[in-house]
């Protein structure tokens, strides 16, 4: 019997049957959410220890024009990179410091990713075994005086130790180690020790990126996880509605080190990112799915409904956030292109398999109706909030524009800061130890000028001995001191006499003023680190004296170095943001034209979704902060953010119908969601806020600005620029008691349709 009645159902009644029999036994669904509660932890697992990198030139690699001169530097010289150990605080005369300092040079030769060491205890041609006589014959040595490496009053000694350029990150933070733990040691044997350099600030912010990455990102989860289950009341709803966001978290970071991408300042943002993005979709399909419990639907069926109203929605949004961090695969800094690309391929995977995916979980799980007057009373709070909105539509629009303007103004003012330094808060060791010795006079800014000669052939120690081209370096004001090849020939023939001639060639090689196979010469230009417009300014003079040179002697000629990279590195931050920003408004322009297919909508979503980022962008202006690589994230992070809520609002206002009676309804079903959301969001960032670390402080709290400036925006403007004044007298009766089911059939016949 029972099987005959089985023959004469439909296929689809059969499935429909099915699922119907199989959503009573929620085994399948709680299996499924074991395995994905262990999928994270299995690839968070695998994320653990990401290695970081934020050496300098990594920002510019790629670079045709740059990578042919400090390509040279390195392949030829070893590269720039320099750490400064400066010892004082002891007198001439005290034996057991100059003792300690003398045999330390050998130590430092040994240290991680160490290539080389000036040790002005062991020059060539220095006294042996008498430290006090190594140290004067150095302060008075052409080569040292050139580098400054002694002072005789007050007495200090600076060793310089050259990085090698091909050491992996891990060393250079071993280094680091090893320099603090000598430091220590100095302090023992009665002698001051300093060190500074931009491999020690690198691998400072390698510390400081992994503390984001350990600290303050499980913050921001707990954080959001809390706002969420506040504003759902239900702490189950809310660990399902991290479950996806996570995934993609995990996912995110396990698969850039699959990849072998380093983590960096900028690509340490990916967890918190692929985090907020996710929840903020996540939570607009949760919110529909307990509107529809507290009207009385079982789970199944409220899952499916949930689906139907949301999907559509949620694959535009997921659609405009990809291709708004895709556009930053155009920018030449690489951090900025791999995250792009790396949370537009996250974004791309994970939200259409949540949209498709979660339902089904949702609809398996045992879950109890809220109450309908308790849902009811929530829609009404939303509705009345855009019924307030209508009635001050003018002031509301007047506030939008001249926040705007002001916002607009701020981006165009906005500094670009590239001084990494600036990054790290007053009191930090690696900060204040490199102050400290600059404002002693050590130069610790280098352009490096390399030349050679235009028919192929070696250089002559003669013709570098006498081209003065370390002269026409020296002229500018700012230029502290030019170690060249002219330096070390002067220093040899003083102090190896006659032999001086036959080991020319050694010492230049030694003291890298030549390269190898006698191709290269290097001139280093010495200037104390100034603001980025002091750099700007003396590299156009060396530029000029370098054109000039080229008119007396034709020589192929390179300014490059570290500092050519962070000028460079202003220059391309200013650009990426202009380029972000333009593509993105046009794919999300373009998305909105297909899809509300109304100018009068258009016009609000473009408004409203700008709006949140030329404020926050002038608050930046206002607030002293600059351009950085952290900050330039932020446009393209916010419009992620608001288009989402657009997206909902807009897909909710045409399934009701347009008009003013589709605005209140649209904000009576989505209003909680998109307020969840974004009051999660800015909750989660603005616990970045208490980082020590300048970026990550000013992202989070730009970040949590913009959230709150949206949801504004979305609460008051929005529905105050879709209803014109004749919307507002023709609209429909206010029918918010009336029972959604009904208003659904009254509407059917105006009903847009999905999205």
């Amino acid at each position: 019997m029972a099987s005959a009645t089985w023959r004469r159902l439909s296929g689809s009644e059969i499935l429909s049957a099915l699922d119907r029999e199989f959503s009573r036994r929620p085994v399948a669904a709680i299996a499924v959410l074991l395995v994905l509660v262990g999928l994270v932890a299995a690839l968070s697992v695998r994320a653990r220890g990401w290695p970081s990198d934020n050496r300098i030139d990594i920002w510019l690699r790629g670079q045709e024009s740059l990578d042919h001169a400090y390509g040279a530097l390195r392949e030829s010289f070893g590269g720039d990179e320099v750490v400064l150990l400066r010892a004082n605080g002891f007198e001439l005369e005290q034996s057991e410091p100059l003792a300690w300092l003398d045999e330390v040079g050998e130590q430092l030769r040994r240290l991680p990713a160490v290539r080389e060491v000036v040790d002005p205890f062991h020059l060539l041609g220095s006294p042996a075994n008498d430290p006090v006589g190594a140290v004067e014959d150095a302060a008075v040595r052409p080569a040292a005086v050139a580098l400054e490496l002694v002072g005789l009053d007050p007495v200090r000694v600076d060793f310089l130790l050259l990085v090698d350029p091909a050491a992996p990150q891990l060393e250079r933070s071993a280094l680091a180690a090893a320099v603090r733990d000598l430091q220590e040691e100095a302090e023992v044997a009665g002698v001051r020790l300093r060190a500074a350099g931009h491999p020690l600030v690198a691998a400072a912010m390698d510390d400081e990126s992994r503390r984001v990455e350990e600290v303050f990102a499980p913050l921001l989860a707990v954080a959001a996880l809390l706002g969420v289950a506040l504003a759902l009341r239900s702490l189950p709803l809310a660990l399902l509605a991290m479950l996806p966001a996570l995934l993609a978290t995990a996912g995110a970071r396990a698969g850039l080190r699959q990849v072998g991408w380093s983590a960096n300042l900028v690509l340490v943002a990916i967890g918190p990112l692929c985090l907020v993005i996710l929840l903020a979709s996540t939570l607009h399909l949760l919110s529909a799915f307990r509107q529809r419990l507290a009207e009385g639907m079982a789970p199944p069926e409220a899952a499916r409904a949930a689906r139907r109203d949301k999907l559509a929605a949620g694959l535009l949004a997921a659609a405009t956030t990809a291709a708004g961090f895709g556009v930053f695969a155009v920018s030449s800094l690489q951090p900025v292109r791999r995250l792009g690309i790396a949370v537009a391929v996250t974004v791309a995977v994970v939200a259409p398999a949540m949209l498709f995916g979660l339902p089904w979980l949702l609809g398996r799980l045992p879950w109890r109706s809220r109450r309908p007057s308790a849902a009811a009373t929530s829609g009404r709070r939303w509705r009345r909030l855009a019924e307030a909105s209508l009635r001050h539509r003018l002031p509301i629009q007047a506030c939008g524009i001249a926040l705007a303007a002001l916002g607009c103004w701020g981006v165009v003012h906005l500094p670009v800061g590239t001084e990494v330094l600036d990054y790290f808060p007053d009191g930090h060791r690696v900060r204040e130890e490199f102050l400290e010795i600059e404002r002693e006079g050590a130069a610790m800014s280098t352009f490096e000028v390399l030349a050679r000669r235009i028919d192929g052939q070696d250089w002559k120690v003669a013709e570098l001995s006498g081209s003065g081209l370390g002269r026409a370096l020296s002229g500018p004001d700012a230029v502290r001191g030019v170690f060249g090849p002219e330096a070390v020939l002067v220093d040899s023939a003083r102090a190896l006499g006659p032999a001086a001639g036959l080991l020319g060639p050694v010492a230049l090689e030694r003291s890298g003023r030549l390269a190898k196979d006698g191709d290269w010469a290097r001139w280093t230009v010495r200037y104390t680190t100034g603001t980025a417009e002091d750099s700007l300014a003396l590299q156009a003079e060396l530029e000029e004296s370098i054109q000039t040179w080229r008119e007396v002697r034709p020589w192929e000629i390179q300014l490059t170095g570290t500092v050519p990279l962070l000028l460079r590195l202003q220059e391309t931050l200013t650009g990426t943001l202009v380029v972000s920003l333009a593509l993105t408004i046009l794919v999300i322009s373009l998305l909105f034209l297909v899809v509300v297919r109304s100018l009068r909508e258009f016009c609000a979503a473009m408004v409203t979704n700008l709006l949140p980022v030329a404020s926050t962008l002038g608050f930046a202006w206002l607030a002293g902060y600059r351009l950085d690589a952290a900050t330039v994230m932020v446009s393209a992070v916010l419009l992620g953010l608001a288009v989402d809520n657009s997206y909902h609002l807009l897909h909710a206002y045409r399934r009701s119908g347009g008009g003013r009676e589709g605005v209140l309804q649209a904000f009576q079903k989505v209003g909680e969601a998109a307020a969840v959301s974004s009051l999660a969001l800015a909750a989660g960032f603005g616990i970045l806020i208490f980082s020590g670390f300048a970026p990550t402080a000013r992202f989070g709290a730009l970040t949590a600005l913009g959230a709150l400036t949206a949801l504004a925006a979305h609460l008051f403007l929005l529905p105050a620029m879709m209803v014109s004044g004749s919307d507002e007298l023709s609209g429909f009766p206010d029918n918010s008691s009336e029972p959604d089911t009904i208003r659904q059939s009254r509407l059917s016949q105006t009903d847009l349709g999905s999205v």
